[in-house]
């Protein structure tokens, strides 16, 4: 398994470990020290996914008010906005069952 730093910035990174042949088992984390605000990294270059892949945070947020899963798509151009919430949990997304 390979492991690249994705989005890097003071209080926000972006990280996946990921086989090189995109064969499902690639994993996206994604994490932030931020506690009073919501952090929203746009237009996160991922690897390890294909376009169009349907990838899900593998973390249930205990806090969350919602039962929606906290799934996003993967672009055409490879790229994901992810958002944690104040005070949330650390993501970690993998291909969606």
């Amino acid at each position: 398994m390979s492991q690249d730093g994705l989005y890097v910035k003071e209080n926000e990174y972006v990280f996946a470990r990921y086989n090189n042949d995109s064969d499902g088992r690639s994993l996206l984390f994604a994490l932030t020290n931020q506690i009073k605000d919501d952090v929203t990294m746009t237009g996160v270059k991922v690897v390890g996914f294909k376009a169009n892949t349907k990838i899900c945070n593998l973390v249930k947020d205990p806090t969350s008010k919602s039962n929606d899963d906290d799934c996003l798509t993967v672009s055409a151009d490879l790229k994901v906005d992810i958002t944690i919430k104040a005070g949330g949990l650390p993501k970690i997304y993998a291909v969606a069952a």
